[in-house]
């Protein structure tokens, strides 16, 4: 089994196009969007791919709501992490209704889609 991770130190915009092919050949999309994150994209891609059918596991925490929390470097401010953390809840909204597996741990998520992608290979090249 293979995968593709975007997450990368060095990244830039060559990297659009094999990050978007790795996303359209994957049989099993896993999403994580943490806490420690703005993830406005990635929210915003999950939904796309759940509302076109596409497996998609996700992974979600929202951002602390204790103390001044300091996310991609930004200081937040109370009203920003209501708003960040309320397009996580209308995620969570769309992810209900679409029957799209959601998780708050990463391995569990993880090992679920292992699961998902090993049911959608063809037996042949297990």
């Amino acid at each position: 089994m293979s995968y593709y991770n975007p997450q990368i130190p060095d990244w830039n915009l060559e990297c659009i196009p094999v990050e978007r092919e790795a996303k359209e050949l994957s049989q099993v999309l896993l999403i994580v969007i943490t806490g420690q994150t703005l993830s406005v994209a990635s929210m915003v891609e999950a939904s796309s791919y759940i509302g076109c059918g596409r497996k998609v596991v996700l992974c979600m925490e929202d951002i602390p709501t204790t103390g001044t929390p300091l996310v991609e470097g930004i200081q937040l401010s109370e009203r920003a992490v209501k708003d960040y953390n309320r397009a996580r809840t209308y995620l969570r909204a769309i992810v209900a209704n679409a029957g799209t597996p959601l998780f708050a741990d990463i391995t569990e998520a993880t090992c679920h889609a292992c699961e998902l992608a090993r049911d959608h290979t063809p037996s042949s090249i297990r």
